[in-house]
């Protein structure tokens, strides 16, 4: 019955000859995806460094656990706090991510989802007609 907004950012690149049409848009709240698919979905979004960071993390636990120095218990608290910081952090990483590519804040709306963001974003800032070119 009630449909939960959330805020989007619109990052548009100037440089594109049409920049509205490759606007990137990334959505202000917890990732599920980067919670569960956390490396896939860093590799996915080309976020090398962190995808890095990821793996070392998984390694360090791996190894701390097999040398005897953590037990189960306690990698698997770490395990699911790194994993609910790396949900929070997921859109914060993006943006940063579209900024290093060129990309610059353009517009925030506040829709559904990313289609609804998008149609929202489009609405507001129309392309120029065919013949104002």
């Amino acid at each position: 019955m009630f449909v939960k907004n959330k805020i989007h950012n619109i990052f548009i690149n100037p440089k594109d000859e049409n920049p509205f049409q490759t606007a990137i848009i990334v959505p202000e709240s917890f990732s599920f995806w980067a919670f569960i698919f956390h490396f896939l979905w860093a590799l996915y979004h080309k976020l090398w460094f962190l995808s890095g960071v990821i793996v070392a993390f998984f390694a360090v636990e791996v190894a701390l656990l097999n040398f005897g120095i953590i037990n189960v218990a306690i990698s698997e608290i770490t395990r699911i706090g790194f994993l609910i910081w790396l949900g929070f952090e997921a859109s914060e990483w993006r943006c940063e991510a579209a900024r290093n590519k060129g990309y610059i804040l353009y517009d925030v709306v506040y829709a559904y989802d990313e289609i609804s963001a998008r149609q929202r974003f489009m609405d507001l800032n129309p392309l120029p007609s065919v013949g104002s070119l």
